[in-house]
């Protein structure tokens, strides 16, 4: 926390372009104080990420979006989720969603036209970069160019329904 406040200036050498945390430490369980480190990050426009694999599913975590907001939020579900592995979940905000351009320009993230779920090159036509230009303009233009496991899927809403009946274990 100390050196997020400490770090002012992007032409310092030391300048902090990205935290990536965790809720907890994975070895000893120590908590990070999110609320005040995304508190920190936003007075310094530093993109929070938070890591909640080791958190998620068996940690209360139903106020970090509201108290934390962070910038993204991801977990592999193959931990206290209970899912398969190769399923990971992710929250990314709307600011990023709108203003942040994907790293990965393949297709699955382009907005094609309307009703269309999947891209045809000879009906949807190539825009000048090979795909069509819009992304779409939700957390769908961040998928990534494979396909889901469709064997895996069910798998992984059973296991977030059972962790969802089995509810907060800690009160």
């Amino acid at each position: 926390l100390e050196r997020i406040r400490q770090s002012d200036d992007d032409d310092d050498k030391d300048h902090i372009v990205a935290a990536c945390l965790p809720p907890l430490h994975w070895a000893d369980g120590t908590l990070l104080d999110l609320t005040a480190i995304g508190a920190a990050c936003r007075e310094r426009n530093i993109p929070l990420i938070v890591d909640a694999t080791q958190a998620v599913g068996i940690f209360p975590l139903s106020n970090v979006i509201s108290d934390v907001q962070p910038t993204m939020l991801c977990c592999s579900a193959h931990k206290w989720l209970r899912g398969p592995s190769g399923c990971c979940l992710a929250y990314i905000s709307p600011f990023v969603q709108e203003h942040w351009i994907p790293l990965d320009l393949h297709g699955r993230g382009r907005d094609f036209e309307a009703g269309a779920t999947t891209w045809n090159a000879s009906k949807n036509g190539m825009g000048p970069h090979g795909y069509p230009e819009q992304f779409y303009k939700d957390a769908r233009k961040f998928d990534s160019g494979g396909k889901a496991n469709a064997i895996l899927l069910p798998m992984l809403a059973t296991s977030l329904e059972e962790v969802v009946a089995l509810g907060d274990l800690n009160q």
